[in-house]
């Protein structure tokens, strides 16, 4: 046999490097083997445009990693990972007659922003504040253990009326949540387009405990200076530091298996690594189980794959025109409010019915004429990210995941350029008048073009799967075994199809780590977290 490591981990995605970086830390011999030249799955950074611009092409607005143990307990800033968090407004959602809300990370300066459109409003967000502030402790703890048993979950709950509350939002979607307690369309524009860029359908059941989270900004938004990519690299550097390996251009074609106990893989070009103790799959459940994937069907009960066959992607995915800019994009709305110009996300979405008619579109997999977008430009606070003077910028588009795309992925490649045009048009049009003059040279990333650099990335979804009740908790990815444990012996996934779900945390790499020294008896280096 080849090489002989404690640990493999499949894929590396950020989620990947967090469990080896664990194992690594904790004394472990860890290789982690990912499939393409560049490491870091979605928390990437790529120069797509021309020399010098870097490009975040999935992940930028960093919150969740900052929320959990990851980036503390991994020492990341040691390792050469920086973050920029802005002391005013983060973000913004302009509108088409000049005004705008700015969401500040200050209490009380946002309760003036809510106030110039609705006092009532203001009111409840005081009032609802502190109520957020515990939701939003508890959610955290949720999401850095694994998944409760819902018995376990729902029965203290049910004792009072805070609990009684959560369990309502677990039921409820965000769409419900927010037109139930504010009336001002310029608020509920704000948050509908903030929640959906979790990659969560805005009318799905289930996601109202989400609006706490966003209501509430405790610490602010991050920008990884350098660009996204350099939370993976700090990652590899505590792997590497601490006697790991991490193999780009190594694809795995199958786990190796011998009486139902996973011993180690066979690469693309015929190598065989051998793992000691486990293997551990950052990749997909339709990516790693079934005839032709990583695990043949004849290792698998007919009940598991049946939870195999009905794990699907998420809806919602993302059309993303990255621009080189000569300056920074001006809104019309930062001449009545230059604060508007400061802020390094602007949300262009007019009222609440915009997101609902995009989604009724995604639904019908057709790319929506209902714009409202996310312009996103990270140079406004980290001028590392271009050349001397120049820009980088991108924007957000919801748009239909390949597999509900009339004519697919082949069909997003034909309309990709010429709706990535409306994207411009409407956003220069409307809100940013200098947007085209600017551009230098613009690099379109459609759902077919995320999908096949990340095949875990179903049809462009970026979150590891729907997030829908029916696929968050005990039952994501699937039930019949226990969390991050799989039919195979010693076969273990950490990626974002298991809970608590996508999103830049690194949690499910975590929590699978915590599950694995346990069930290998190791000694954990690291305090839990609670």
């Amino acid at each position: 046999m080849g090489e002989k490591f404690d640990f493999i981990v499949i894929g590396g995605g950020h989620n990947g490097l967090t469990a080896a970086a664990y194992l690594c830390k904790g004394g472990h011999k860890t290789i982690v083997l990912e499939r393409r030249e560049v490491v870091g799955g979605g928390v990437i950074s790529e120069e797509v445009t021309l020399p010098g611009f870097k490009h975040n092409l999935h992940s930028v607005m960093h919150s969740w990693i900052h929320t959990g143990p990851v980036y503390r307990h991994l020492e990341l800033e040691k390792y050469g990972s920086k973050y920029i968090f802005p002391d005013h407004g983060v973000l913004c959602n302009v509108f088409r007659d000049g005004s705008s809300i700015v969401w500040y990370k200050e209490k009380e300066k946002f309760i003036k922003e809510i106030a110039k459109f609705s006092p009532r409003d203001a009111r409840t967000y005081e009032r609802l504040y502190e109520h957020w502030l515990t939701v939003g402790a508890l959610i955290s703890g949720m999401l850095f253990n694994p998944a409760p048993k819902l018995s376990e979950l729902i029965a203290p709950m049910e004792g009072t009326y805070e609990g009684r509350e959560i369990l309502w939002m677990m039921h409820t979607s965000t769409h419900e949540y927010i037109d139930s307690i504010f009336e001002s369309p310029q608020l509920k524009a704000i948050l509908a387009i903030m929640i959906t860029q979790s990659g969560t359908d805005y009318d799905a059941m289930g996601t109202g405990f989400l609006v706490p989270s966003m209501m509430v900004e405790t610490h602010g938004t991050g920008i990884s200076v350098g660009g996204s990519g350099e939370l993976s690299k700090a990652m590899i550097r505590v792997i590497e530091a601490n006697g790991g390996i991490v193999k780009n251009k190594s694809e795995v074609k199958e786990i190796l298996i011998k009486n139902g106990i996973a011993h180690g893989v066979r690469l693309s070009d015929g190598r065989e690594i051998t793992a000691n103790k486990a293997v551990i799959s950052n990749l997909g459940p339709s990516i790693t189980f079934g005839d032709g994937k990583l695990v043949a069907e004849e290792y698998l009960d007919e009940n598991f794959m049946f939870q195999i066959r009905r794990w699907r992607p998420g809806l919602v995915a993302l059309l993303t025109p990255h621009f080189a800019l000569n300056e920074p994009i001006h809104f019309k709305a930062a001449e009545r409010n230059p604060e508007v110009d400061k802020c390094w996300i602007t949300c262009n979405c007019e009222n609440l019915s915009v997101m609902v008619k995009k989604q009724a579109d995604i639904r019908k997999g057709i790319p929506s004429p209902e714009f409202g977008n996310m312009v996103v430009q990270p140079t406004k606070e980290d001028p590392t990210q271009a050349p001397s003077g120049k820009h980088t910028a991108f924007i957000y588009e919801y748009a239909p995941n390949c597999r509900v795309m009339e004519g697919g992925s082949e069909q997003w490649d034909k309309v990709k350029e010429e709706y990535a045009d409306g994207i411009v048009n409407f956003t220069n049009d409307l809100y940013a008048p200098n947007l085209k003059k600017s551009i230098l040279k613009r690099y379109v990333y459609a759902p077919s073009d995320i999908e096949r650099n990340n095949p875990s990335m179903i049809g462009g979804d970026f979150n590891g799967g729907s997030m829908d009740q029916d696929q968050m908790f005990i039952f994501r990815p699937f039930h019949s075994y226990p969390p991050y444990h799989t039919p195979i012996e010693n076969l273990y996934m950490c990626g974002p199809n298991c809970h608590p779900g996508g999103g830049c945390s690194g949690a499910p790499g975590y929590n699978a780590v915590n599950v694995i020294f346990d069930d290998f008896k190791l000694k954990k280096w690291w305090k839990p977290f609670v």
